[in-house]
């Protein structure tokens, strides 16, 4: 279980780090007129998704939903 454990979590850092520098490139290549806004969009989403599925391989749990009492 531990080595499945850490090669989850290795494998959500590469996935993480890839989509960090593919959202990197895309956006210079906006300023440059290479890329566009929607592929720029796109690389967000995937960079977002990539740090959740991180963040739960490192044991994160989202909060539960909001109960409305003060």
């Amino acid at each position: 279980m531990l080595f499945e454990d850490q090669l989850a979590q290795e494998i959500a850092a590469a996935q993480l780090e890839h989509a960090a520098r593919q959202f990197v490139a895309v956006s210079a290549q906006v300023v440059t007129g290479d890329s566009s806004q929607a592929q720029l969009r796109a690389r967000r989403t995937d960079l977002q998704a990539a740090a959740l599925t991180f963040a739960l391989a490192h044991g994160w749990t989202p909060a539960g939903p909001a109960t409305g009492t003060a």
